[in-house]
């Protein structure tokens, strides 16, 4: 399996080639399907944007019918070392660490399909302590 790597994008070149950047729009970096749309502040603590947009990715996976989809499936299928990248320190939670987990667990499923039945009821949506 290759590994995953999280980094802070803070005082690195925009939109570097080997930074899978997963934030939005900003600084000159790209946006991302997978950016999360919840603000800290406007919509809630740290952990509470974290806990909605792991919600929100639970019901990505589940339809599989989107741009934030589309970018999950090709992180998981990526056959060489990922890093992923988000303006939060390394010391705060982030969602680049719930992306990080999905792309960990969706490898895991041994149905190239991520068959919707093994999904929900998999712990990696349904124990909170593990994401």
């Amino acid at each position: 399996m290759m590994p995953i790597e999280t980094v802070c994008v803070r005082g690195r070149e925009p939109n570097t080639p080997a930074i899978t950047y997963l934030g939005r729009k900003w600084a000159g970096w790209r946006g991302s399907p997978l950016a999360n749309q919840y603000r800290i502040g406007k919509d809630g603590t740290r952990n509470q944007v974290i806990s909605k947009y792991k919600a929100w990715l639970w019901q990505i996976i589940q339809v599989k019918d989107s741009p934030a989809w589309d970018e999950l499936e090709r992180l998981v299928n990526t056959h060489e070392p990922l890093i992923l990248g988000c303006w939060c320190r390394l010391d705060e939670a982030c969602h680049r660490d719930v992306v990080k987990d999905a792309i960990l667990y969706l490898r895991s499923l041994e149905d190239s399909d991520y068959n919707d039945e093994e999904a929900s009821g998999n712990a990696w949506h349904d124990d909170p302590g593990l994401w």
